[in-house]
């Protein structure tokens, strides 16, 4: 029996603990706040020491749900729901209002849990009570704000509509109201003027003033871009709907529209009336819409209210919006609201809602005077580049003469005013009789004896850079501490976004200039060259040379003897050209080392000596002070008559003869004229042609052997490619490479030879023919294509062509003009197992001084050093030194262009490794060169 006992105790020690536990870990699981137990069978609810509410600290109440003890902290409402939470058996969650210790009621959240009954332990509820007051405002606010139009801060299209008909279902039922629809006359014409945001602001202004219109209950919505609908509640007589047609018409005439002259706006008003017209918002607004239109077809500015008839004007005889004075009358438009609160409210608003800053202040200090019921209100600043402050923006009541407020006035005064203004940089006087004659305030601002005003003072970067006055030039006044403390809110943020506008303004001068003038030489960029030509050729006649220049292997000078000393070159080239230009000439820099220069011409070879001699001189002065400074300026020249053509064509001309000059090694000034107009033409037919001819097997590659000079045998190939056109004439590459070098079809035109050269390698091995290698060209187009040497090992491996019967060749200019990009791809290639050569090696200036770096296998002496059939001393002597130093650098020498026996012996005696040239065989095609392979073998 007592082991029966000890057992049973046991179990109901477990179960306790059990319980408890798991009582705790809902505690744990709820919000920290205030927490409480309830015991339903009880009606016990026990809270917890808190900091929530006194009238719950600690407390236990008994007969909870029976007596409801809470009526000093809860409404009835929310006693019964929280009691009902209570008893629910189960789980959940509610939101009430607790009136707190500072009396203020507060929104609460109440969550409670449920703990099963055991056999020896009753249902227990726990819970807790977490302040979400302001994430509960928050949420209201976040959806109030969906109801309204981001704009004008009046309802929605959606929300209006709804509101209506709530209004209509429930209070408004049994009354009679009538609703406009209001369309603004014109207002695309403010926004193509002036722009959309000016549009916005004036809608705002528009908005605001229907708020001041319209009465306490009205509800008035934007249901478009310039449209609005209002429901005049318990409203339907016809003189009543007149009324409020004029002061409609009153608020939009006054409303600030911008600088035009003789701006204002009118409306024109569809109405229908509930319930006579219909008793929902869509039939209403399908009624307004009808009068609306109809109001429209008659020049807008009426009101038309609707009928069977499709309505009828409200005054028969005449124009009524027309005669009625625009001017206010002196109202509370504030009733509803804090005064200063809403103003500055305002003033952030219209601000921050619109980017022309300028219109904005403009609007903003008009409001400021009308709310404040001063008579001026105005901006005044200490402008860039000036000594004086300057008033920017005034309003003032249209019996003041604003011109004789435009005065200015030294900027010690403003220095003065720092003396004069409080903490809050506030200068107040209630009457100005009581200020000395001497007071800084007279000679800012035209105003007399017995006149109010208060002027607050901003800064920038600690200096005074103005202020905000505001007057009343009437009257004497007790400005008051709300006044003056929303006025100096009002001026931080006029004078905030004003010194934003100026530093904008700043920025756009400082871009304009950058687009004008040309940050390092400080001569015109050809933006306003080309204006510039254009308006000075269509103002003289006569005859004029446009040359442009550009300076040889510029970028060869910037990697060898620095940027710094490429840059100082360019500025002294601007130099010489201000020196030599006088107000009839003309000249910018187009881009990097390219400069153009317009001046009238009487005699064309004495302009073409002249350039000479100016890019002679510019070279002098360049070696004076650089003697490794070899320059060499290129000029093209394009002479014309004015009127003969658009400027950017004859700019494009005078290009063509430079680049046709920079290709000439007997001149570095080249003449435009009808020949390289047909080279253009030329060049047009064939980049028209040549897709399709790709497409077509057209371009055919050709084979020219490389010979071992040792013993003269075959040992490899040159891929060359050659266009094979429809009459069976081969083109030969100089005549179209060139082109697709700069139009980028190089890049296809290229991997076409490639893949063709790793057919023909994969014939040979399968075909067990001896193989030997084949070098194919290196376009400088693909050192800027990052995926160039993915592409190609992709394209050889899908071929399985070992590497090494691959030789790439580029050029030695590559080098000359993209020095780290053509040593990358180098070094690149030769550790993925290509072979690598150096194309027209000696062709540049300074191939030498680069040669330590270029880890290549082979060297390719150019063809100039073979020009002759009999070699010069000097040639020979060069080329002898190149041998020997390639065969100390473990490199192979490959001369081309050999033509004859003499030059064969001579290559063969300094120990030179292979060559080629037309002494040993001319580009062969694939079968032929086949038929050689097999000879040797």
């Amino acid at each position: 029996m007592n082991n029966n006992n000890t057992t049973s105790e046991v179990t109901r020690l477990k179960e306790k603990l059990l319980h408890e536990r798991e009582k705790m870990e809902i505690f744990l699981s709820l919000n920290s706040g205030c927490l409480f137990e309830y015991y339903p069978d009880d009606d016990v609810l026990v809270f917890s020491n808190n900091s929530l509410c006194a009238e719950l600290d600690g407390k236990i109440f008994e007969q909870c749900c029976t007596d409801m003890p809470f009526q000093n902290i809860l409404s009835n409402e929310d006693i019964e729901r929280f009691c009902n939470l209570l008893q629910a058996e189960k789980n959940g969650a509610i939101e009430i209002q607790i009136k707190m210790d500072n009396g203020r009621e507060e929104w609460c959240r109440v969550k409670v849990a449920v703990l099963s009954a055991t056999e020896n332990e009753k249902t227990e509820v726990v819970g807790s009570i977490v302040n979400i007051h302001d994430e509960h405002i928050a949420k209201e606010k976040e959806e109030e704000g969906k109801l309204l139009d981001p704009v004008t801060k009046l309802f929605n299209r959606y929300a209006v509509a709804g509101k209506i008909d709530e209004y209509f279902n429930g209070l408004g039922n049994n009354l009679e109201h009538t609703m406009f629809v209001i369309d603004i006359d014109g207002f695309s014409l403010i926004n193509d003027h002036m722009g959309e945001l000016f549009g916005d602001t004036v809608l705002t202004n528009i908005s605001d003033e229907l708020r001041y219109i319209l009465r306490r209950g009205d509800i008035v919505g934007r249901i478009g871009d310039d449209e609005f609908v209002i429901l005049l509640k318990d409203m339907t007589e016809l003189e009543q709907l007149e009324q409020s047609a004029r002061e409609l018409d009153k608020a939009l005439k006054t409303t600030y529209v911008g600088e035009t002259d003789g701006a204002s706006i009118t409306c024109s008003i569809g109405a229908a009336r509930y319930p006579k017209d219909g008793n929902c918002f869509g039939d209403l607004f399908a009624k307004c819409d009808s009068a609306l239109y109809h109001a429209k077809s008659l020049g807008g500015g009426s009101l038309q209210l609707y009928s069977e008839d499709n309505g009828f004007p409200l005054k028969e005889d005449g124009d009524y919006y027309n005669y009625y004075s625009t001017k206010y009358e002196t109202k509370e438009y504030y009733h509803l609201f804090d005064f200063g609160q809403e103003m500055t409210k305002y003033a952030f608003d219209l601000m921050s809602t619109t980017r022309d800053v300028s219109s904005a202040i403009q609007m903003l200090i008009e409001k400021i005077g009308k709310h404040y019921n001063a008579t001026s209100v105005g901006v005044f600043e200490k402008l860039r580049m000036r000594s004086k402050l300057e008033l920017s923006y005034v309003w003032s009541e249209k019996w003041i003469d604003v011109t004789n407020q435009r005065v200015k006035v030294d900027f010690s005064y403003a220095k003065e005013l720092e003396a004069f203004t409080d903490k809050n940089n506030l200068y107040v006087i209630d009457n100005l009789a009581d200020e000395p004659d001497t007071s800084p305030v007279r000679k800012l601002v035209k105003i007399h004896n017995n006149n109010a005003l208060m002027l607050c003072t901003f800064y920038e970067e600690g200096r005074c850079k103005g202020c905000v006055y505001m007057a009343d030039l009437k009257n004497a006044r007790k400005w008051t501490e709300e006044e003056k403390s929303s006025f100096v809110v009002i001026t931080q943020i006029i004078s905030f976004y004003m010194l934003k506008l100026r530093v904008s303004e700043r920025m756009r001068d400082n871009l304009e200039h950058m687009k004008n003038y040309d940050a390092l030489t400080g001569i015109p960029t050809f933006y306003k060259f080309e204006n510039d030509a254009k308006e000075y050729i269509r103002k003289n006649t006569g005859k004029y040379a446009l040359i442009y220049s550009d300076i040889s292997n510029f970028k060869y000078i910037n990697e060898t003897l620095g940027y710094q000393s490429g840059d100082r070159i360019l500025y002294d080239y601007a130099l010489m050209l201000k020196k030599y230009s006088d107000e009839r000439c003309l000249f910018a820099r187009v881009s990097a080392d390219n400069f153009v220069m317009l001046r009238p011409v009487d005699d064309e070879e004495k302009m073409k000596d002249w350039v000479l001699k100016f890019n002679e001189e510019f070279r002098d002065s360049q070696r004076k002070k650089n003697i490794m400074n070899n320059l060499m300026i290129v000029s093209g020249i394009n002479f014309f008559e004015s009127g003969s053509g658009d400027i950017s064509v004859i700019v494009d001309n005078a290009n063509v003869a430079r680049k046709a000059a920079k290709n000439d090694a007997n001149s570095n000034i080249r003449i435009y004229d009808r020949k390289m107009e047909e080279k253009i033409h030329r060049e047009s037919e064939i980049t028209d042609k040549m897709e399709q001819a790709l497409r077509n097997h057209e371009f055919v590659v050709y084979l020219q052997p490389k010979i071992e000079l040792e013993d003269e045998r075959l040992v490899g190939a040159e891929a060359l490619i050659r266009w094979k056109k429809d009459d069976g004439t081969l083109m030969p590459p100089n005549d179209f490479i060139p082109l697709f070098e700069k139009n980028g079809f190089v890049l296809q035109l290229d991997f076409f030879v490639y893949e063709e050269v790793c057919k023909m390698l994969r014939k040979w091995i399968d075909e067990e023919k001896s193989v030997v290698p084949v070098s194919v060209n290196v376009s400088r187009v693909h050192l800027n294509d990052p995926t160039f040497i993915q592409k190609l090992c992709n394209l050889v491996e899908s071929y399985n062509i070992p590497k090494k019967y691959i030789e790439l060749e580029l050029t030695e200019s590559m080098f000359l003009d993209n020095t780290e990009e053509a040593l990358s791809t180098m070094k690149k290639l030769r550790k993925l197992g290509f072979h690598v050569s150096i194309d027209d090696f000696g062709a540049g200036y300074s191939s030498l001084n680069l040669l330590k770096n270029m880890p290549t296998d082979v060297l390719k002496l150019d063809k100039e050093f073979f020009g002759h059939k009999k070699m010069k001393k000097e040639e020979e002597i060069i080329v002898t030194s190149i041998v020997e130093m390639a065969k100390r650098l473990n490199m192979k020498v490959l001369s081309e262009g050999i033509e004859t026996e003499m030059q064969s012996e001579f290559l063969k005696k300094i120990g030179c490794d292979m060559a080629q040239g037309y002494f040993f065989f001319q580009p062969i095609s694939v079968d032929k060169f086949e038929k050689l392979l097999d000879n040797q073998e």
